[in-house]
């Protein structure tokens, strides 16, 4: 799809559930986002200045949960097109 179209800008967004320390999960939210956005890089050949990279850490679940309890759909990646 972007390759078809050039004004396309994809914004990828690393996220965490909650098991383990913020920081933690910040920073695999930040490496989950980072392995992504290298794959449409260097594998889909994607202009990097086309791939905006954001990373929540758990601040932003897409499941609430209580504490410490994982949930498969928190670790995500999101790509957005715009």
């Amino acid at each position: 799809m972007m390759e078809r179209n050039p004004a396309l800008v994809a914004t990828v967004v690393g996220k965490a559930d909650v098991v383990g320390t913020a920081e933690y999960n910040e920073k695999l939210s930040q490496r989950r986002g980072q392995a992504v956005f290298e794959a449409l890089v260097y594998t889909y050949k994607v202009p990097a200045s086309r791939v905006e990279l954001r990373w929540t850490g758990e601040r932003e679940l897409v499941v609430p949960t209580g504490a410490n309890r994982a949930e498969l759909l928190n670790r995500v990646v999101n790509i957005t097109l715009r």
